[in-house]
């Protein structure tokens, strides 16, 4: 079982959208996939949970680590799953200080046999994203290919240290996406190579470039394989799920 969280300190860059997307597409190819949406803005929960309604949620868990099973549920998709979120878990920051562990805890007791979790977590330090970088065993960073999200790696680098640290962990950046990049402009060469001299060609896996499509999809609430299957984030998706595989 592979634990992977999608981690970026700054918003707007499509974390959200490489989690479900990413998750859809894995499930066709026959990988059992758990999304645990940590993020109080539950876009994941809207996006792939089509009954509108959330009777159980991440807060059951905090509440109650042995009731995860039922917590979790199926979507509409073969072999995709969601553990739901809902706005209130901003409300959970005070009290996570005592119990930031519990999603670890959690995590241990599940049945399913998952090939896959991504976790998909806002873009600050609260302590729910603590909680999600402990559980976990694989940290990806969706990055714009901007000048200011490259700030934010450094920090989150730091981060993960120290949690391996605190935590006797052995939490590793498998991978950087870029996305929603332009390969004509300056600015989108400027950052890839400052990656790559940062940490090496080898953390760049394959990106998902802008389209419009992305932006159309979650209204609809479909994964844009569905929703456009012959866009170029479609087929970037197939290929960053490829490599993910493999890895």
């Amino acid at each position: 079982m592979r634990k992977i969280i999608f981690a970026n300190r700054k918003g707007g860059s499509g974390k959200t959208s490489i989690v479900v997307n990413l998750a859809y597409v894995l499930s066709k190819k026959r990988k059992k996939v758990l999304v645990i949406d940590l993020d109080s803005q539950a876009h994941s929960t809207f996006y792939l949970n089509r009954e509108f309604k959330v009777d159980k949620s991440i807060i059951d868990v905090f509440n109650d680590i042995s009731k995860i099973n039922e917590v979790i549920v199926e979507t509409n998709y073969k072999n995709l799953f969601l553990l739901p979120s809902v706005e209130e878990l901003g409300d959970l920051n005070d009290k996570l200080k005592k119990r930031t562990d519990f999603l670890k805890q959690a995590m241990d007791s599940i049945n399913y046999d998952f090939d896959f979790i991504l976790m998909d977590i806002p873009p600050s330090l609260e302590r729910i994203v603590i909680s999600g970088l402990i559980a976990a065993d694989e940290v990806m960073i969706p990055l714009q290919t901007h000048f200011f999200p490259m700030k934010g790696i450094a920090q989150l680098v730091s981060l993960i240290m120290k949690i391996n640290k605190d935590w006797k962990k052995d939490l590793k950046l498998t991978g950087i996406i870029p996305t929603l990049y332009n390969k004509r402009t300056r600015i989108y060469k400027s950052v890839i190579e400052e990656i790559e001299e940062s940490f090496g060609k080898d953390i760049l896996l394959p990106g998902i470039p802008y389209d419009i499509r992305m932006a159309e999809a979650p209204s609809y609430r479909e994964p844009i394989t569905i929703f456009a299957p012959n866009s170029r984030a479609s087929k970037a998706f197939d290929i960053l799920a490829k490599k993910i595989i493999r890895m």
